[in-house]
């Protein structure tokens, strides 16, 4: 998420980003001077980079339908270096899909709010050692949904 991404770099010796459309790469690379941003044909290519000690994502998950949620979480356990941590900022707020625009798009979701418990049973067996609201702009609505921080346990 391009607005994190610099944060980021404030804290880490290296970060990297990933991104499927070309355009948005090499507006993030005029932005961004700190970060690597690599160009990925789709989302699970980022595991092929190597372990991370962080992997985050930022209402991408949201935006998948529930197997290619399921394959992308997946790649994010299996990425993790041991104790490493995955921080998963997405949209959990599930009583009123209409607010949300749960919009179906063929086998694609536009949107797709999962609860918290649906992220815990999904990144199994990592821990989730915290959680907060997920704080927005004013005028998107008081339940932007959850960061939920999840730990590789050795």
């Amino acid at each position: 998420y391009g607005r994190i991404t610099p944060v980021l770099a404030e804290y880490a010796n290296k970060v990297i980003g990933f991104e499927r459309e070309k355009s948005l790469v090499q507006m993030a690379e005029s932005l961004v001077r700190d970060v690597e941003i690599i160009n990925v044909a789709k989302l699970s290519d980022f595991a092929e980079k190597g372990s991370f000690d962080l992997i985050m994502t930022c209402t991408v998950l949201q935006h998948l339908a529930d197997q290619e949620c399921f394959e992308v979480t997946s790649l994010i356990k299996k990425s993790l270096s041991d104790r490493g941590y995955a921080l998963i900022i997405e949209s959990t707020d599930t009583t009123n899909l209409s607010i949300i625009g749960n919009t179906n798009r063929g086998d694609k979701f536009l949107s797709r709010p999962r609860s918290e418990n649906d992220y815990i049973e999904m990144m199994k067996p990592l821990k989730l050692v915290s959680t907060a609201s997920r704080e927005l702009e004013k005028n998107f609505g008081s339940n932007a949904g959850s960061l939920m921080l999840f730990q590789k346990v050795a």
